[in-house]
């Protein structure tokens, strides 16, 4: 699958390089190439390197390049996070390491160049006891596929399925903790912006939102991996849409 066929908002990277601008993506070996990656810079030369070091160290080398944006890419916070939780001392380790090569980075770095800090999204811990299995609800018998995360479900039903009258079984069977909403909903609300013709092929008939700490799972879809998780993101909460943007 070509995720620009689905992704078709133009990147940094292809701005930047449109613009003459030397753009590499360094990051550990299995992203080159990835769906993520090619959706989000497509444009740029992949850089591969296994540990935080060794990617500081390959994005000290790209600086040296006048003209130059290096996107430096750390999953493993996600990871750790999604399988210990935020809380763990796995993830707290693995923090405290990434802070340690990044004090390090930074006082390395030429006169000429500038480093921004952020993160694509927050993270919530979810205990096993909250998790809503929507197999268990004769409302979602007929449901045909379901994407998005656990915090944010995306429902599709059959086409001809009557979307009011599915909205209102499934408000209330899980209504107390969960919220139903609709894509022109979350338009509106300013949640999302309008939806590009590509991306209204694959927007979902509902979104499902679980309350704070919540997260919704269909184990007729999910896999058994996915049912592990503690870490969860995707909802509406400040702790998981507020990220830092840091400037050195």
């Amino acid at each position: 699958m070509d995720p620009r066929n689905y992704q078709d908002l133009e990147t940094i990277s292809e701005v930047a390089v449109g613009e003459g601008v030397t753009v590499s993506t360094v990051g550990p070996a299995e992203y080159d190439r990835s769906g993520f990656t090619m959706a989000t810079m497509p444009n740029a030369k992949y850089i591969a390197a296994s540990s935080f070091e060794d990617r500081f160290k390959e994005a000290l080398r790209a600086l040296a390049v006048p003209n130059s944006l290096t996107y430096l890419y750390f999953p493993e916070l996600d990871q750790l996070a999604h399988r210990y939780g935020s809380s763990s001392s796995y993830w707290l380790n693995a923090l405290e390491e990434l802070d340690s090569e990044l004090t390090k980075f930074s006082k390395a770095i030429p006169s000429s160049a500038g480093v921004i800090l952020t993160a694509d999204h927050g993270i919530i811990d979810v205990p096993i006891e909250r998790h809503i299995y929507l197999d268990e609800f004769e409302c979602f018998d007929d449901l045909e596929q379901i994407g998005g995360d656990p915090r944010v479900s995306f429902l599709y039903f059959p086409l001809g399925t009557n979307l009011l009258a599915k909205r209102e079984d499934i408000s209330a069977a899980i209504g107390s903790f969960c919220g139903v909403v609709t894509v022109p909903e979350l338009v509106e609300a300013g949640w999302l912006e309008k939806l590009s013709s590509q991306a209204q092929l694959v927007a979902p008939d509902l979104v499902l939102l679980p309350s704070s700490d919540r997260v919704a799972y269909h184990r007729g879809f999910a896999k058994a991996r996915s049912l592990l998780m503690i870490g969860q993101h995707g909802g509406m909460t400040q702790a998981e849409w507020e990220v830092p943007l840091i400037i050195f």
